[in-house]
């Protein structure tokens, strides 16, 4: 339910005019006697200069406050006072214990299998061609609250996709699917889009009724079941 700024600073611990000092530059209009809608977040601690988290793919009118954050891997370092000086001969000596004459075969895994191709190997069959997932109904392992998605955006190169959740919207009632439950996009105003890995879509088989190509909003879908030539 909706609250106002003093029953929140009573909670958070601090005082009404220091939650108010923080948090007027963030929300316009924000005083002493204003009413905040459920979900309002309020910086309760620390100054008044906002930190997002940091996302690599947004749109100018995104929120990033609802957007998830991209991951990032740091080398931890010792400290200075630790680190011990290498003259030039031997770091050259460290980098030809670890150098190779040729570049290692990578070996897909898991998860991975759709980031990395082994090398094809004479005599043994080539390699698959790159899965297609334009425009493509798919399922994304480990999301569950929704069964299906679509994606919007694909990119072969970063194997990385943007996704928009479809809901069941009743049954067709003529032609070839009647009877079979009829998916169409969730409305944009009501959220769910996300990006993921190409790797977590799975795609399906899935009959464009009203073969709208110009308008994903308007498609509706028969989803047969899973593509099995493009996994």
């Amino acid at each position: 339910s909706d609250s106002t700024l003093r029953r929140e600073a009573e909670r958070a611990g601090v005082s009404t005019s220091d939650l108010l000092e923080r948090n007027k530059s963030r929300i316009k209009g924000l005083q002493l006697s204003s009413h905040l809608l459920k979900g309002t977040r309020l910086l309760v601690s620390g100054s008044e200069r906002e930190f997002e988290e940091y996302c690599h793919w947004t749109y100018p009118e995104d929120d990033n406050s609802n957007n998830c954050p991209s991951y990032m891997m740091a080398l931890k370092l010792k400290p200075h006072a630790e680190r011990v000086s290498k003259s030039a001969q031997q770091l050259v000596a460290a980098m030809e214990a670890i150098s190779v004459s040729e570049r290692p075969v990578a070996q897909p895994s898991g998860k991975r299998k759709s980031l990395l191709q082994t090398a094809p190997v004479e005599g043994e069959a080539q390699a698959r061609p790159a899965r297609q997932l334009f425009n493509r109904v798919v399922t994304v392992e480990g999301e569950e609250e929704h069964p299906y998605w679509y994606v919007l955006t694909y990119l072969p190169d970063l194997q990385w996709c943007h996704v928009a959740p479809l809901r069941q919207c009743g049954v067709f009632e003529s032609g070839a699917s009647a009877g079979r439950p009829r998916w169409m996009l969730l409305p944009e105003e009501e959220g769910g889009e996300k990006d993921v890995g190409a790797g977590r879509c799975k795609a399906m088989i899935a009959l464009e009724i009203k073969k709208t190509k110009a308008n994903a909003d308007e498609e509706e879908w028969d989803i047969v079941g899973f593509d099995l030539e493009n996994v």
